[in-house]
C-alpha cells in the first residue's frame, strides 16, 4: 500500500509522507539551533559575525503576518495527506 502511495505522489508531482516528515524535521532542527543561538546571544557568548547577522535579521524580519501564513500552509498541507490517505 505505502509503495502505491509513493508512486502515486511521485506521478503527480506531490512529496511523499516521507519527504514531507524530513523536512518537517530538518525545520525543527533549524528552529532548535535558531534559539540555542539567539539564548548565547542573551547570555553574551562571543558568536562568528554570520551568525549574528542571521540573528539581528531574523528578529528584524519576522512578522505576525509570516507566522499566520505558515500555520496557514501547514493546514493546507495536512488536509492534501489526509485526501491522499483515502
Amino acid at each position: 500500500m505505502l509503495q502505491d502511495d509513493t508512486h502515486h505522489a511521485a506521478l503527480h508531482g506531490r512529496p511523499d509522507d516521507g519527504q514531507i516528515m524530513a523536512g518537517i524535521s530538518l525545520y525543527i532542527i533549524y528552529m532548535e539551533l535558531m534559539s540555542i543561538c539567539e539564548n548565547a546571544k542573551k547570555m553574551g557568548a562571543p558568536l562568528p559575525g554570520f551568525v549574528s547577522k542571521v540573528l539581528d535579521t531574523v528578529d528584524a524580519t519576522l512578522k505576525e503576518e509570516d507566522v499566520t501564513e505558515a500555520v496557514k500552509k501547514i493546514k493546507e498541507l495536512e488536509k492534501e495527506i489526509e485526501e491522499l490517505k483515502k
